[in-house]
């Protein structure tokens, strides 16, 4: 590692990078040069999101982990559309379908537990009661 002197050889991003680089063209770099590569390669500060979850989870002997970032867009929009990040109507409507598709089996497993505890949150028949109701205000209606 010899070609890491002067090159911050404790910086792990050097290590890990610069390993796998002939050392003669590792060594040729400026520290203006290594830097930007840094910079390049992501090595910089997390950005703050209104909305940060970050979890890990066990599961099946194995472990995932899930993101969820959410807020104001500050990019402008020659960038957005640079990168082929210009949300149109298709994309927005496929985001709700993936979200409601998301969402369905823990409102069913949530109305499963409701159900089985007996707790009714609309009276008269709950939501069956209520569907028999407006099925007969409809049938009265075309009358």
């Amino acid at each position: 590692m010899f070609y890491l002197i002067g090159m911050s050889e404790r910086d792990p991003f050097f290590r890990y990078y610069f390993e796998r680089v002939d050392p003669e063209v590792a060594a040729s770099f400026t520290p203006a040069q290594r830097r930007a590569i840094k910079l390049m390669f992501g090595a910089r500060a997390r950005a703050k999101h209104d909305i940060d979850v970050r979890r890990s989870i066990g599961l099946l002997g194995r472990r995932y982990y899930f993101v969820l970032l959410g807020g104001v867009e500050r990019r402008d929009k020659e960038r957005l559309q640079r990168e082929g990040m210009v949300s149109s109507l298709l994309d927005a409507a496929v985001s709700l379908i993936g979200l409601a598709a998301m969402l369905l089996p823990v409102v069913i497993v949530v109305y499963f537990l409701k159900s089985s505890l007996g707790v009714d949150l609309i009276s008269d028949g709950g939501v069956h009661g209520l569907m028999d109701e407006v099925g007969e205000q409809i049938r009265t209606s075309m009358r």
